[in-house]
This record gives structure tokens, C-alpha cells and sequence, in this order.
């Protein structure tokens, strides 16, 4: 069987616009500046603008990839493309990305529409595809512009989401500073799916029942999950939000140094969360933990 890798390479792209909490608490004065700070996690976050879209993100994101990893574009046979906000209904994203990388027709392309925990269920459907034959080298991208969906009035979710773009490398091939991919873990629950919906183009979100849904099925499942020692692993959550992500921490008693946190210039970006902090951060053993719409959760672990 083969093995699947995770190249620590990872290609970024954002919005082109800058928002920052000065300009939100201009529009807001009783959007305290600083008290969106603390209590989010978050300096600033990218939008994009008007002529801008998730396809647009991720040329962009595949570009930077391909700046930092030399690898031959005829050796790419699949593409992953994960989002929740496409360009259109029909034809797939993915599509579109394989017309502007000029990948060969034999290249197999796919969208997978699973908010934020869609980079786990794209890792494994990478990993899945590797060591059935199937591929021996997968772009999985990610793209959100939640932006685009949210109400100008909607001073949370304007607060809390960025838009960004990431492209990754699975492959057979061992690299140096790459991950294998280890066991995955799945869930879904359908009785959750108004929490987080895009419902006539506008996003609505109760973050409360988000909240409770993270801090307690999420939690639930990861402590079954890990029958394993894991005190040398570093730990990776979507980044939703600081105060949760605290929260989330403290209750499985994660050292705050083997827990990594880092959106405070990005915000949520749903999808793109996880692989914009890989691209940052490559400790050598990880955990991967996403959850949101749906609703629905994932695990894997990275070695």
C-alpha cells in the first residue's frame, strides 16, 4: 500500500482588502476596538473586493505554491477543491483551476463542499485516493470569502471572518519537513444544520449552539479519538475564535505551548484556517482538529 505525505509547503493567498478593528469600530463606536482583540483573537482580516471571488483566491494561492515547490505541474493527476462559497453552482471550481494550471486531461478534479472542517475530509479523501492507486499527486485547495455573504449591519460575522485562500501537496513521495497522514475520524450531525448556514446569500450563524456543539460532541469525540499517547503531539483546531479556542483547551487539559493559535491577522476562514497556520507552523507531530457547518467534524493525525 502506498503512503500518503503532507508536503509542509503550503501556498497562501487573501483578500485584497484589508479590514482591520479600527475601521469596524469606526462603523460600530460601540464595537470597542480593543474588546474585539481580546475577545476574538483577531487584529484584522482580508475581504476581497467586489470583482473578487474564491476561484480568484486560489490562482493565487496555487501560484505561491508553485513559487516555493518545484514539482512538474504534468505530475498533478487529482485536484481537491474545498469551499463553501464557489463561483458557481455548476461547473465545479475545480474545473476552473484546472484550465488556468494547464494541468494534463488525465488530471481527475472535485469540489467538496464541507465548510470548516472541510480540509480534514480533504486530506483523507487525498490520503484515501494515494494508497488505493488511485492518484500520486493531489493539489488539495481551499477557498472561503464568507465576506461576500455577510450583511453590512452583521458586525459579528463581519468581526470574526476573513477570506483566504491555501493550496497543499499530497503525495506518495517523502519530502524533507513533509507529514504522513495517519488515521482520520468523522462526524456528522444533520440536526445541526441551521447553525451555520448561507440561506439566500446572507450567512447566518448561532454561535451560541456552535459553541456548545465545539465544547462538548467535538471534545466528546476527540478524547475517544486519541487511545493513544499523544503528549508529544502539538494540536491544530479550526480557528474559530481565541475565546473558544481557550475554552477548548482548557477542557482537554492541552498545554497552552503544544496548542497553536495564530489568526489574529487573518480571522476565521473557515476551510483555509487549519492549512494557513501549517503554513506557518511545522511542528513534527500533529493533531488536526476541524468542526463547524454542517454539522460536521473531523480528526487526523499528523506524523
Amino acid at each position: 500500500m502506498n503512503k500518503s505525505f503532507l508536503s509542509s509547503l503550503i501556498g497562501v493567498s487573501y483578500g485584497s482588502k484589508k479590514v482591520t478593528n479600527k475601521s469596524i469600530s469606526l462603523k460600530f463606536p460601540e464595537w470597542d476596538e480593543n474588546s474585539i482583540t481580546n475577545k476574538i483573537g483577531v487584529k484584522q482580516r482580508f475581504h476581497v473586493l467586489p470583482n473578487e471571488d474564491s476561484v480568484d483566491l486560489s490562482y493565487s494561492s496555487c501560484d505561491d505554491f508553485f513559487s516555493k515547490h518545484v514539482i512538474n505541474k504534468n505530475k498533478i493527476d487529482f485536484i481537491i477543491f474545498v469551499t463553501s462559497s464557489p463561483r458557481y453552482v455548476t461547473p465545479s471550481s475545480s474545473q476552473l483551476i484546472h484550465e488556468y494550471l494547464d494541468l494534463n486531461k488525465s488530471c481527475g478534479c472535485v469540489d467538496l463542499n464541507q465548510g470548516c472542517s472541510g480540509y480534514i475530509y480533504g486530506l483523507s479523501f487525498a490520503k484515501a485516493l494515494l494508497e488505493s492507486n488511485q492518484a500520486n499527486n493531489i493539489l488539495l485547495i481551499t477557498s472561503e470569502t464568507y465576506s461576500k455573504y455577510i450583511d453590512e449591519n452583521d458586525k459579528g460575522n463581519l468581526t470574526i471572518f476573513g477570506d483566504a485562500s491555501t493550496c497543499s501537496l499530497i503525495t506518495n513521495e517523502h519530502e524533507k519537513n513533509s507529514w504522513s497522514l495517519s488515521n482520520s475520524y468523522f462526524g456528522s450531525d444533520g440536526k445541526g444544520s441551521d447553525f451555520i448556514k448561507i440561506q439566500n446569500n446572507i450567512l447566518k450563524m448561532d454561535g451560541k449552539s456552535v459553541f456548545n456543539f465545539a465544547s462538548n460532541t467535538v471534545i466528546n469525540d476527540l478524547k475517544t479519538y486519541l487511545d493513544f499517547p499523544y503528549s508529544e503531539y502539538y494540536f491544530l483546531f479550526h480557528q474559530a475564535n481565541s475565546f473558544m479556542l481557550n475554552y477548548l483547551r482548557k477542557k482537554m487539559k492541552i498545554p497552552k505551548d503544544k496548542f497553536l493559535i495564530d489568526m489574529e491577522n487573518s480571522g476565521n476562514t473557515v476551510s483555509s484556517s487549519i492549512p494557513l497556520v501549517l503554513s506557518k507552523n511545522n511542528p513534527n507531530k500533529m493533531i488536526l482538529v476541524g468542526f463547524g457547518v454542517g454539522l460536521s467534524w473531523g480528526f487526523i493525525k499528523l506524523n
